[in-house]
């Protein structure tokens, strides 16, 4: 089952989409996957890599909630005001909102972060505690500071993929430091990335497993977006059997 959900951080209003498998719950819910996607993207992310895991997740009995951070998709909020401190909000919005649904069990919440998403999960999993942690494709804050032209931080706004990226998010990426929020959290972790990863870079990968002292595994012949159908499936099902552990 799939239905539209919101919440609020503030004064705005964000919106996602919750899955509930067809099946019945254990006596103490559904576990859930919290899912965050990536800078310039929404919801369903590119190729509907989220959208496609939601779906799979569903029929192996995990719920997700995947929504779009404030600034993206059909949330409220400008694009160009966002922070990654501001996206740690949202997480932690959406992960009380996702506890209080009466199908799901509170102490099964897991997160997926994609991209600048497992970023943001990493920053977030101190303060909200995932049952567990997935990240694809994480990127750290020295990778994203390759949008600053020259390396010098423009007066204004900067655009990314037809978005505005404002000065105080490239301004705060120098103090953020998710491997230590990472290692702090002791959450269960799992990285997968792409063996020919354009965005992220092999790197920071390997640095978030090891923060974690985590698994990390390599999907082979795809990129950032992992644009095969059959990588995609490995994926999701490596990520479902990582999730649904105990």
């Amino acid at each position: 089952m799939e239905t539209f959900a919101s919440f609020r951080v503030g004064s705005e209003r964000l919106v996602g989409m919750l899955h509930l498998p067809d099946t019945l719950a254990s006596s103490t819910g559904f576990g859930l996957v919290v899912m965050l996607h990536g800078l310039g993207g929404d919801r369903s992310e590119r190729g509907r890599l989220l959208t496609q895991a939601s779906r799979f997740f569903a029929a192996g009995g995990l719920a997700s909630l995947r929504f779009d951070f404030r600034g993206s998709g059909d949330s409220q909020g400008e694009h160009a005001a966002m922070t990654v401190t501001d996206e740690v909000e949202d997480v932690t919005a959406a992960v009380d909102h996702a506890r209080n649904f009466p199908e799901i069990d509170a102490e099964r919440v897991s997160l997926l972060g994609f991209s600048l998403g497992a970023l943001v999960a990493a920053l977030a999993a101190p303060q909200v505690a995932p049952h567990r942690l997935a990240l694809w494709s994480p990127l750290l804050p020295s990778d994203l500071l390759r949008l600053v032209p020259g390396g010098q931080l423009p007066a204004g706004i900067s655009e990314y993929q037809g978005m505005g990226v404002g000065r105080a998010f490239l301004l705060e990426l120098p103090r953020l430091d998710p491997l230590t929020a990472l290692g702090r959290a002791q959450r269960v972790t799992h990285v997968f990335q792409g063996e020919k990863d354009e965005v992220a870079p092999e790197s920071s990968g390997q640095q978030y497993a090891h923060a974690a002292n985590a698994p990390y595994s390599v999907v082979p012949r795809v990129g950032h977006y992992f644009e095969r159908l059959g990588a995609r499936e490995a994926l999701y099902e490596g990520t479902l059997h990582f999730l649904r552990g105990r």
